[in-house]
């Protein structure tokens, strides 16, 4: 399809026809992508030819299509056709993923579909091969910061809950009250241990809670050099 809204009526039936239980409209697509009515009414009416930048990311998010197809055509239309094994290729801005709080980082255990745009605070680029439930955090204290291997205060961390954890990884860990923590995954022949990388953090290394749950691996991490 050559026509940014072909592609678009294309995109809303097909995900209509994904989820019957919820009623997906025009309405609803220019509540998710934060903009008004009008402005979705003129990508549908073929008065807007592009959509780029946030507006096709949260689009094709909401409608679960590939963002290169919506956006320009290239590639399937459907995600299930572009991840292999449930991971994909990625590029800025077609591969962001939603930066959320680490209060949210414990309640996504439990998650099972990708964000909806609104529910991020910002969408970052993450340049790596990651699954669509992969999301963002920005690293905070100093418990992981051990140069140069460590992670600094502001640090932002790519997280995959796809990804299976393994001794020597870096992890998201939702402990039994509900709160997530980082830390790096280690097995001693006691069982599996948290470790803190700075050497200095008190209480470095605990056996992991009863109860608690790998939110996911950390797959590559980034610092902003500017705000």
């Amino acid at each position: 399809m050559r026509i940014l809204k072909d592609r678009l009526e294309a995109a809303l039936a097909f995900r209509q026809k994904l989820t019957p239980e919820v009623r997906v409209t025009k309405g609803s697509l220019a509540k998710a992508c934060r903009v008004a009515a009008s402005s979705v009414h003129a990508w549908f009416s073929g008065d807007t030819r592009e959509l780029m930048g946030p507006n096709l990311l949260a689009a094709a998010a909401y409608l679960r299509v590939n963002a290169d197809w919506l956006g320009n055509g290239v590639g399937p239309m459907k995600l299930s056709d572009v991840d292999h094994a449930n991971t994909r290729e990625t590029s800025s801005p077609v591969g962001s993923v939603p930066k959320i709080s680490w209060v949210r980082a414990g309640v996504w255990c439990d998650a099972q579909d990708p964000f909806e745009p609104g529910d991020a605070e910002e969408w970052v680029p993450c340049p790596d091969r990651h699954s669509a439930n992969t999301f963002a955090l920005e690293v905070i204290g100093d418990s992981m910061d051990a140069p140069p291997d460590g992670y600094r205060e502001g640090e932002i961390i790519f997280v995959d809950p796809n990804v299976a954890a393994e001794p020597g990884m870096d992890v998201i860990v939702r402990n039994p009250d509900g709160k997530a923590t980082f830390k790096r995954l280690k097995r001693e022949p006691e069982g599996l241990y948290l470790l803190a990388l700075n050497p200095s953090f008190p209480d470095r290394m605990i056996r992991i809670p009863e109860g608690s749950e790998i939110c996911g691996v950390v797959i590559g991490s980034y610092t902003r050099r500017r705000r």
